[in-house]
């Protein structure tokens, strides 16, 4: 399954979890504009956490990368 595919249906389920919990236990009230801004507050947050996640898993990427490189150039054998 392509990633970006695993996260609009991570995000599809996490969005209607929350949804019907929040309208279920009355912390949301049933109505076209609350949801709306239920749905631009839940979108953001996502969207932040995933471009964070993004960030630092790509630095931690370049990291390992780079030494992996100076290990080569020095003959070091790498064993996984």
């Amino acid at each position: 399954i392509p990633l970006m595919l695993a996260i609009l249906i991570h995000g599809g389920v996490l969005y209607m979890s929350y949804l019907a919990t929040y309208l279920f236990n009355d912390w949301l009230e049933l109505g076209a504009i609350p949801i709306l801004i239920f749905t631009g507050i839940f979108v953001l947050g996502y969207l932040v956490i995933w471009v964070i996640i993004y960030f630092t898993t790509k630095k931690k990427t370049e990291q390992i990368n780079k030494i992996l490189k100076e290990k080569q150039k020095k003959g070091i054998e790498i064993h996984f």
